[in-house]
């Protein structure tokens, strides 16, 4: 006989636990399933990087900017909040902007992580996504 006294805390904490590493010894396979250079969320992100970086939102932050600054320089007494709510729209049209001023000073490299590099003693023309660099890396 065992002097130990079973405790329903102790039984719950080994059901956790038998289940997290069920759980995780469940996922390895799919993570070993997935062959494939993209995620599934890289072609939303790439919808809103192309959208983030047209000609609308440009001219939507360049008025947001131009307005902004009118509204603080002629605005007079205004109230802290709108104060605080001018700055806010100001630094979202800046940032808006200053994506789209660098890409349109030809500066499309500096924006988006594309291109070819080149690696190895061989001088290979390799892409900038891992996935292919490590796929050339291996083979």
């Amino acid at each position: 006989m065992s002097n130990q006294v079973r405790s329903p805390m102790r039984d719950k904490l080994y059901a956790i636990v038998a289940i997290s590493l069920a759980m995780c010894l469940y996922a390895i396979p799919c993570f070993a399933a997935g062959e494939t250079d993209v995620l599934p969320y890289e072609k939303g992100m790439e919808v809103f990087y192309d959208s983030m970086t047209g000609p609308v939102p440009f001219v939507i932050s360049l008025v947001g900017i131009i307005g902004c600054g009118a509204m603080l320089i002629f605005g007079g007494e205004i109230s802290g909040f709108l104060r605080t709510m001018v700055f806010i729209i100001l630094v979202v049209a800046v940032i808006v902007q200053a994506g789209s001023v660098v890409t349109m000073l030809g500066g499309k490299w500096a924006t988006k992580a594309q291109g070819v590099g080149r690696v190895g003693p061989y001088q290979r023309g390799v892409d900038v996504a891992v996935g292919t660099y490590l796929r050339e890396t291996v083979a």
